[in-house]
């Protein structure tokens, strides 16, 4: 195993032909799904060098795209990075992977580059060849049930078996990804991974979280290490069976009422929060009208607006024909509910038992 960089710096030059001269070459920590630069530089004939400095580990993203032609795609390298020498080489730049696809050709395009360089790197290569078939076939059942061509022209019956297709190769590529972690604790990729499951509220029990933290105990990545403690920390206020906590809302008629109110007649309350601008909220309205129907009289739903403008939830609720529960949460209502249940981003859906117990929150 290539061992760790004791540099207190890091060096990537990358050599692939064809790679035109002048175009933009950035390197961006792409940690929990936010980008931030770590340095930049501009291509020569089929060469570039990058230098800049890390504090720990990092998930990366390098970008490489022509800055005077926003309509071109550029081309994506994913890595991980410590401060040190790596080396990134490819057959030509026609082989490396476009910044943008519907399928699989981004995956299938990453196994032709090399890189180089450091113990993490080595890890995370060996964590990219491992997910690799799981993430194709989770690729391929998406590209199938939304984007292919005949898509569009399915009806709920038809599109059900191409949705239970995705949702199967999604839960298989989510095991295989925590069976990676298990067989390989001390990898600076699986303490990492360990730290996005964390970010999910209401997901893992107490004996889970004390679980992730013994089975990475001897992880040779300390910075990693004490951000999944502090995870662990945030993480043991929103386990799963903790009870809810209720808040006011209104309805059309602009009446107050609280979330206990809908929780009475000993059924199951799904509360969607959403918002008519959010393009996600309007897509899972047909998934949540599906759950309404098929499981009444075991289920009860109800939608919750995080719409700054009332007329703008109106409209929507009007276009979306959503004969469920509504209720709206002007700006002065939410800070309750969106800290109780560390709602980051929308849609966000909460599955409450019939005691009030959380059994799902993201």
């Amino acid at each position: 195993m290539i061992q760790a960089q004791t540099a207190d710096s890091l060096i990537i030059e990358g050599k692939i032909p064809g790679l035109p001269a002048g175009l933009q070459v950035t390197l961006l920590s792409q940690e929990f799904h936010h980008r931030s630069e770590i340095a930049k530089t501009v291509s020569t004939d089929g060469a570039f060098r990058l230098t800049g400095k890390v504090a720990s580990p990092t998930l990366c993203l390098l970008d490489i795209k022509n800055e005077n032609d926003p309509k071109s795609i550029g081309k994506e390298i994913e890595l991980m990075v410590e401060n040190g020498a790596i080396a990134i080489s490819a057959a030509h730049t026609d082989s490396l992977p476009p910044s943008f696809t519907f399928t699989t050709e981004k995956l299938l395009n990453a196994c032709h580059v090399n890189i180089a360089g450091g113990r993490v790197q080595e890890e995370y290569a060996e964590y990219q060849k491992f997910m690799l078939p799981y993430l194709l076939a989770a690729k391929q059942a998406h590209y199938n049930l939304y984007i292919a061509p005949e898509a569009d022209k399915r009806n709920e019956t038809d599109s059900k078996p191409f949705e239970k297709k995705y949702k199967a190769a999604e839960y298989s590529a989510d095991s295989a990804q925590m069976a990676f972690v298990r067989l390989n604790p001390d990898y600076a990729i699986s303490s990492y991974l360990l730290c996005t499951r964390l970010e999910r509220p209401f997901v893992f029990t107490d004996e889970e979280i004390d679980s992730f933290l013994q089975l990475t105990k001897n992880n040779h990545d300390p910075a990693r290490l004490k951000q999944l403690h502090k995870l662990a920390a945030t993480g043991r206020r929103f386990v799963k069976g903790t009870h809810y906590t209720d808040f006011p809302a209104l309805d059309t008629e602009k009446n107050e009422h609280r979330l206990s109110e809908y929780l009475t007649n000993g059924h199951l309350l799904l509360v969607d929060f959403w918002a008519s601008l959010c393009g996600p909220c309007r897509m899972a309205i047909p998934h949540v009208r599906e759950l309404n129907r098929t499981y009444a009289g075991s289920l009860d739903v109800c939608s919750v607006s995080l719409d700054q403008k009332e007329e703008e939830w109106y409209k929507a609720m009007d276009a979306e024909k959503m004969e469920w529960t509504q209720l709206w949460l002007p700006k002065h209502l939410q800070q309750t509910p969106t800290h109780a249940y560390s709602i980051q981003g929308i849609p966000y859906l909460l599955l409450l038992s019939p005691e009030g117990e959380i059994l799902y929150g993201g």
